[in-house]
């Protein structure tokens, strides 16, 4: 295999990440801040999201790695939206704190444990249906 064909899987499987940890981040941030956790319809959205990402992965160890690096992507990118007036020094500084305190425990509680384990287990289906049902061309 050619060191250019190598290299354009690898700069798939980046965007691949960074796009499935950007949707991840638009889906909680349209939850939280409209006021709700993540619902049935949320989770089945989740669940596509990371079949589609395993699917276009195709490597069970890279899609693994893709989920922890696209999850923490996601969940920080919600983390800086939420506490940016308290970064940009909007917010005085007492309060500033418990912004930072009041997010962290609302983005754990919507985060875990049931949308953590959809986008860990959908890969893995993904990457099992992509694996059998998909040709990479390889």
């Amino acid at each position: 295999m050619s060191s250019w064909f190598k290299r354009r899987i690898q700069s798939r499987d980046v965007v691949v990440v960074l796009l499935w940890g950007t949707a991840i981040a638009g889906l909680l941030a349209h939850d939280l801040f409209h006021g709700s956790f993540p619902s049935a319809l949320d989770f089945g959205i989740f669940l596509g999201i990371g079949l589609i990402s395993g699917m276009i992965i195709s490597d069970f160890q890279r899609a693994i790695f893709g989920f922890i690096f696209a999850f923490a992507f996601g969940t920080t990118l919600v983390f800086v939206l939420a506490v940016l007036p308290a970064l940009s020094g909007t917010v005085p500084p007492p309060g500033d704190q418990a912004i930072y305190t009041i997010w962290t425990v609302i983005i754990f509680r919507a985060v875990f444990p049931v949308p953590f384990i959809i986008s860990l287990i959908a890969p893995i289906i993904g990457v099992g249906v992509g694996e059998t049902y998909l040709e990479d061309g390889t």
